[in-house]
Formats: C-alpha cells, structure tokens, sequence
C-alpha cells in the first residue's frame, strides 16, 4: 500500500486498524505531558517507516477505490467479477457502487434517499472509466479470458502447474480437466456444454503431458 494509513475501518484486519488508531491517541497524550504508553523508542520505531502523526483517515470507500485503480492498471478496465476470490470485498464493493449509482438515478425520491453515491464518488469512478451498467463478468470468464491470453502468448493452452505469473490460473485449469472428466463419467459435474465449447474453441487440451515449461512465441 506504501504508506502507514490504515482505514479506521479496515475489514481485512481491523485490530491492526484499531491498533494505528490508538498509536496517535497515545503520541497526542504524550506531548501534552499527560499518562500514555508511548515512549521516545517507539516513536523513533514508528517513525523510522514513515509512520504520521496527524493525517485525515482513510474511508473504507477509499481503500476500495484504491484497489480498483490497482484492478484497472492490471486488467484494463473495472469490471470485477462480484465473485472474484482474490479480492471478495472488492467484488462486492464494485456491485454496490452499481447499485447505490441505480438508486440514485430512480424516479423514486426514497430510493435517492437510501442511495451512498455522491458527485464526489461519481466523478472518482468516472475518472477511472468506471461502467455502471454492464453484465457481470463471473470468474470462469475471467480465467478464461486469461487463459486466451497465456495462448496468444505461449501458442497453447497448457499452463504450468507451478505457474509464479498467475497462481490461480493453472489450479483453474486443473479444475476444468476434473470438472470434465466428471461431466464425461455423468458425475456431478460444474462443467456445460457452453464451457466445453468454449474452451475447446481456443484448442484446450482435456489430458496433456505435465513438465514442460512455457515457451513464448517468437516475436512477442
């Protein structure tokens, strides 16, 4: 995150929040001469990573906002699948602001009233190209937009078990090979036919040889 800022409510670890909180309390009771833990060897620990003193609190909807951008400068765009594992809140997060956005856009005064959205937050997500109205993308289709791109990249489809570039991507892929031979032997089954065509439209391969490593095509 590159800074000491904790939002005074953080969700992923709100004693480290509460924590960082009661830091500045006890720095302000200690330079008013008043009792407090904080001593001349913790202010010299906290300060040696840039720790500060005096600083307005981060929302929670900032925090997002800045994982969004982080989402947006990795992805291309700020569609995250509300089901999306490596960020929960932040999927979640994203479907909300589509909501608050629809309430406030109601004919209907009480809708406006329980909406969140403010122009400030419009203009925000607006800056970062933020769609409100679009269907929303599911994991599987995530991966598997992922997956087009590692073939474009490396010719097939056959990521490595071990890949360091995308964890998840080669578990996903393991789990379609499970998922089909499931389907084939009329076992309960996440695999469809659309997924089948799907994957087998970009030469997916249902058994393959493990072992070997990526290669990149020549000229990318």
């Amino acid at each position: 995150y590159g800074d000491c800022n904790v939002p005074n409510q953080w969700s992923k670890n709100p004693q480290l929040a509460r924590w960082v909180y009661q830091q500045r309390t006890q720095y302000r009771l200690y330079h008013e001469g008043k009792n407090s833990s904080m001593t001349e060897e913790r202010i010299s620990a906290l300060e040696s990573i840039g720790f500060e003193w005096v600083l307005l609190i981060q929302t929670e909807w900032e925090v997002r906002f800045d994982e969004l951008k982080n989402y947006k400068a990795k992805y291309g765009d700020c569609n995250v699948p509300k089901d999306w594992s490596e960020n929960p809140q932040l999927g979640r997060w994203v479907f909300t602001q589509r909501q608050h956005y629809k309430l406030l856009m109601s004919d209907d005064q009480e809708k406006r009233r329980k909406s969140q959205m403010t122009p400030g937050r419009i203009s925000a997500l607006a800056s970062i190209d933020f769609e409100w109205a679009l269907i929303i993308r599911t994991e599987w289709e995530v991966r598997f937009n992922e997956l087009k791109n590692y073939k474009e990249e490396y010719g097939d489809c056959n990521v490595p078990e071990r890949w360091s570039e995308n964890p998840q991507l080669p578990k996903w892929v393991s789990t379609q090979r499970t998922q089909y031979r499931l389907y084939q032997e009329g076992k309960k089954s996440r695999m469809t036919k659309e997924r089948i065509q799907a994957l087998e439209s970009i030469n997916f391969q249902w058994r393959v040889r493990r072992g070997r490593p990526p290669k990149k095509l020549s000229g990318r």
